[in-house]
C-alpha cells in the first residue's frame, strides 16, 4: 500500500512562482488570438463612391495669352509699369459619382470648376490707384468610364491601376478682363476704366490614368494624371467703358481673343467615400 507524500513547502513555492510567470504570457496569447481577425481585415470595397478632388491643371488659351501680351506692350510698357503675368494654369475642383458596374469597370459622372485669376495694382501717385484684374472660369461636366487592372493586395491595403476617359462639356465658361482707375489724371491714366467679358461653351473629351488605393475604411484615394480637350470659338462679348461717375457706355477694345482653348494636362488627387 502506497502512502501519499505531502508536497514540500519548497515545491509549492516553485509552483506558485511558475504560475505567476505563466499568467502574463497566457493573457498575451489570448490577446493575440482575439486580435488576429482584426489584423487580417481586408480593404473595404464599395460599388458606389462619392469623389472629391482638387487638381492643378494647365491650359493653352493662346488667344488670351496674345491679348495679355498685346495689353502689356500697348499700355503698361509705355508707362514703365510692371507687365501682367500670363495665365497658363489654374485649379480644377470636381465632385464625381463613381459606380463599379463590374469589378474591373467603373462608370463615372461629375461636375467641377476650373478657375484662375491674376490681379495687379499700380500706385502712380499719392491718392491714385489703378487695378487690373484678369481671370478665366469654366464649369466642366463629364461622363465616362474607367477600366481597372489586376489588383495588388498587401494585408488590409489594395491598389489598382486604372485607365479611363469620356466626354465632357465646358459650360458657363468666361474670360474676364477689367481695368479700374481711381483719381488718375492725364499724365497717369492708362485709358480709363473698362470691363471686358467673353462667354462660350464647347464640347470635348478627357482621358485619365492613375492608381486607386483602398484601405480598411470607407475612404479611398486616387492619384493620377488627367488630359482634357475643349476649344471654345466665337466667344460672345459684353464690353463696357466705366466713367468716373460709374456710368457704363459701349466700348470696343482694339483687340479681343476670339477663342478660349482650355486643353491641358493636370495632376489628380482625389478622396472617395464609399456609399
Amino acid at each position: 500500500m502506497k502512502i501519499a507524500r505531502r508536497a514540500s513547502p519548497q515545491f509549492l513555492r516553485r509552483s506558485v512562482l511558475i504560475r505567476r510567470r505563466l499568467v502574463p504570457w497566457l493573457f498575451l496569447a489570448i490577446a493575440l488570438v482575439t486580435r488576429a481577425p482584426e489584423a487580417q481585415a481586408q480593404a473595404e470595397f464599395h460599388k458606389l463612391n462619392l469623389m472629391f478632388s482638387g487638381n492643378p491643371s494647365s491650359f493653352k488659351a493662346e488667344d488670351y495669352k496674345d491679348f495679355i501680351s498685346e495689353y502689356n506692350e500697348r499700355v503698361l510698357v509705355p508707362h514703365v509699369l510692371k507687365e501682367m503675368d500670363q495665365i497658363s494654369w489654374g485649379w480644377r475642383f470636381e465632385a464625381e459619382l463613381r459606380y463599379f458596374a463590374t469589378p474591373n469597370f467603373a462608370i463615372s459622372a461629375g461636375v467641377g470648376q476650373l478657375k484662375t485669376e491674376n490681379r495687379q495694382e499700380y500706385l502712380p501717385r499719392i491718392s491714385q490707384r489703378i487695378e487690373v484684374t484678369t481671370n478665366i472660369v469654366s464649369a466642366p461636366i463629364h461622363v465616362g468610364g474607367s477600366f481597372y487592372f489586376s489588383p495588388y493586395n498587401q494585408g488590409n491595403f489594395r491598389a489598382r491601376a486604372y485607365l479611363g476617359g469620356g466626354v465632357m462639356a465646358h459650360t458657363n465658361s468666361k474670360v474676364f478682363f477689367e481695368q479700374l482707375e481711381f483719381n488718375t489724371d492725364s499724365a497717369t491714366t492708362l485709358g480709363g476704366s473698362y470691363r471686358l467679358k467673353g462667354r462660350g461653351e464647347a464640347p470635348g473629351y478627357y482621358a485619365e490614368f492613375g492608381a486607386h488605393m483602398w484601405f480598411a475604411t470607407r475612404l479611398s484615394i486616387i492619384l493620377g494624371v488627367t488630359y482634357r480637350s475643349a476649344d471654345m470659338t466665337n466667344l460672345r462679348y459684353d464690353t463696357v467703358a466705366i466713367s468716373p461717375s460709374g456710368v457704363e457706355t459701349p466700348f470696343t477694345p482694339p483687340f479681343k481673343p476670339e477663342t478660349l482653348d482650355l486643353t491641358g494636362i493636370g495632376a489628380r488627387f482625389a478622396v472617395l467615400f464609399g456609399l
